[in-house]
């Protein structure tokens, strides 16, 4: 027994302390109390399950970006595409591309749907680890494919 004071801290001498002199016994006077009473402890709730119906997400609706433009800038092929209407505003954060030898695949995430621009066969191969996006203060997706041979002419993006 620890004494405090005169009185040891013991369960017979807790009615006559403070709680805040034996705080060991204290925490424990309400189960004592309802020993002491015969009252019984509060049952634990019974979990119920709830009648709400589970719904699988809606798959976004993806819609294709047609309009572009692009540009044989020498190493590298520019490719414009114009952020306006529902693409207006876009940030960096909700663009992700993909490069590939002769593909690019390009999604622009909004809350309701997807834009996505995809050349599955691109005039020639690209060099994918320099390829890159960026969003201009002037509102423009600028894809910027590098190309893996910088003597070849890209007279249009898609090949035949």
């Amino acid at each position: 027994h620890t004494t405090i004071g005169a009185l040891p801290c013991a369960p017979a001498n807790v009615a006559a302390l403070p709680p805040t002199l034996c705080p060991i016994f204290a925490r424990h006077g309400d189960a004592d109390r309802r020993r002491n009473t015969g009252e019984q402890p509060v049952p634990m709730p019974t979990p119920h399950k709830l009648d709400i119906p589970y719904t699988q997400p809606k798959e976004k609706k993806v819609r294709a970006i047609q309009t572009f433009s692009f540009m044989d800038d020498g190493d590298v092929v520019k490719v414009y595409i114009p952020l306006e209407g529902e693409l207006a505003g876009v940030r960096m954060d909700q663009v992700e591309a993909e490069f590939a030898d002769r593909t690019v695949q390009v999604n622009v995430e909004l809350h309701d749907c997807i834009h996505r621009f995809n050349v599955d066969r691109l005039m020639f191969a690209v060099d994918t680890g320099r390829c890159k996006a960026n969003v201009t203060k002037s509102g423009k997706l600028v894809l910027k494919l590098f190309k893996r041979n910088h003597l070849e002419k890209w007279s249009k993006l898609r090949a035949s």
